[in-house]
């Protein structure tokens, strides 16, 4: 993979890296913000999000499982079966009473810059709803289309 990612988005939450890691990788809670999320948790495990209905919408393996510290898995759209799988790692951090949460998107080639700028933008949705539901209790609602 690409030693550069195309995509870096860095947010802090108000919470322990243990609470984001549960957050980020179990299927109960990660359903509340996101995709559910179903790990195996152990390097070389499957990694895939869940629609609502069970069906996978992405799917890889996981490359780095270090809790709560930091998850690297790669990242396959099974929406467009031509995509070659990338990489998404998540980088948890304590800073303060916080938890600095760096997550990176490495795919060779960079998709198009239409396909960046949706990404971009999905991610930033996405951790932001994680933030609102960790602080909160409640993720973001979804976005009108």
């Amino acid at each position: 993979m690409t030693a550069q990612p195309h995509t870096v988005l860095v947010i802090y939450i108000r919470a322990g890296a243990e609470r984001i890691w549960s957050a980020l990788t179990t299927r109960e809670e990660s359903r509340n913000f996101f995709y559910e999320t179903d790990v195996e948790p152990r390097t070389g495990g499957r990694f895939r999000l869940l629609k609502d209905d069970g069906e996978p919408t992405v799917e890889g393996a996981v490359l780095i499982h270090d809790p709560p510290h930091r998850l690297r898995v790669t990242w396959k759209e099974l929406s467009d079966p031509d995509s070659i799988a990338g990489e998404v790692d998540y980088l948890l951090e304590p800073v303060g009473g916080s938890t600095r949460l760096t997550v990176s998107n490495y795919d060779d080639p960079a998709p198009p810059p239409e396909y960046l700028e949706m990404g971009r933008k999905g991610w930033g949705f996405t951790l932001s709803s994680l933030k609102s539901l960790i602080e909160t209790g409640k993720p973001l609602p979804p976005p009108e289309r």
